[in-house]
């Protein structure tokens, strides 16, 4: 496979990953939309692959439909659009992941230091010698 997009799909960052035909006419309408996406969501980078200089890349990740639209991160496929969507769809789909992630990635000392407090004040410690 490409190291070049290799490097690009490994980012920290979501990338989201155009897979396109120059012969595909729907594909035509999917840069536009990822475009708008991309003002939506800064965070993310986006590419475009063109299968058929790009056959090993299309094959690697199963592109069997055009067009299709792969969100990478860290180089693992995180979700896939197949096929013409709404660019409201696609945004629907990235800021849903987007934000599940930010939930995810909540600092976990915040939680172990919030779930102690939960436990202290329904559960609070109670010493064998009370019991005597």
């Amino acid at each position: 496979m490409n190291e070049r997009f290799k490097a690009l799909i490994n980012s920290e960052k979501p990338v989201l990953v155009d897979f396109y035909a120059d012969w595909c006419e729907s594909c035509k309408l999917v840069a536009p939309m990822l475009k708008t996406v991309k003002k939506d969501f800064r965070q993310v980078k986006v590419a475009k692959v063109n299968v058929d200089h790009n056959p090993v890349i299309a094959h690697a990740f199963g592109i069997r439909s055009l067009p299709t639209v792969i969100l990478f991160k860290k180089g693992k496929p995180q979700l896939m659009v197949i096929g013409l969507e709404s660019v409201n769809k696609i945004r629907e789909v990235v800021g849903n992941y987007l934000r599940l992630q930010a939930r995810l990635h909540y600092p976990l000392h915040f939680f172990n230091s919030f779930f102690s407090h939960l436990q202290s004040i329904f559960f609070p410690v109670v010493s064998v010698e009370q019991f005597k």
